[in-house]
Formats: C-alpha cells, sequence, structure tokens
C-alpha cells in the first residue's frame, strides 16, 4: 500500500494484492410429469453442485481523513473472482492506539 500525504488530515493512497476466493453453486431443478387436466403424475429432482476456489489480483485506491486517533476511508477495489468483475466502494473506519507511556 502506498500512501500520499495531501496535508495533516487527508491523504490518498493505493494498494494492490492477490485475492483468495472460494465458491460453491447450488442449482436444484424439479420436473413435474402433467396430464392434459394439469394433474401432476410424477415429479423428479435433480441437483448440481459446483465448487471453485483460484487466487487474483485486485487492486484499488481511496482517500484517508485523520480525525484524531481515527483514520476514515473511502475507497473503490477491482479485482476479478472465478471470471466475474468484482467493483466495490467501501467506506471504513480505522482507530490508531497510541501506546502506552
Amino acid at each position: 500500500m502506498g500512501t500520499l500525504p495531501i496535508n495533516d488530515s487527508v491523504s490518498v493512497y493505493a494498494r494492490g494484492g492477490f485475492l483468495r476466493w472460494k465458491t460453491t453453486t447450488r442449482i436444484e431443478r424439479r420436473d413435474d410429469l402433467v396430464d392434459s387436466s394439469l394433474t401432476i403424475l410424477s415429479t423428479s429432482y435433480q441437483r448440481f453442485q459446483a465448487k471453485n476456489s483460484g487466487n487474483d489480483p485486485f487492486f484499488g485506491f481511496g482517500f484517508a481523513l485523520n480525525i484524531d486517533n481515527a483514520l476514515l476511508r473511502l475507497e473503490y477495489d477491482v479485482s476479478k473472482i472465478n471470471e466475474a468483475d468484482a467493483r466495490y466502494i467501501s467506506l471504513g473506519v480505522a482507530w490508531r492506539f497510541k501506546p502506552w507511556d
């Protein structure tokens, strides 16, 4: 993560790395056999499950506002998870503890 201070309270930053992800997809399908009066004669179910995992690069940038011991962050991140683009905006607060005297 790289940070560039704008003044004593505001800074911009960029970060990057690798995102490890894991997905599970479940699909259930129901088939009904009906007669001409739409009465159900039989029902069958099919269930499918697929699991996938991987590591993909991510990057992001944001703004940080320093208020006393708190750091308020607004960030935009981009990554790819299982061939799908993921883009999101987050708002976070970090609290910095002062060392004991």
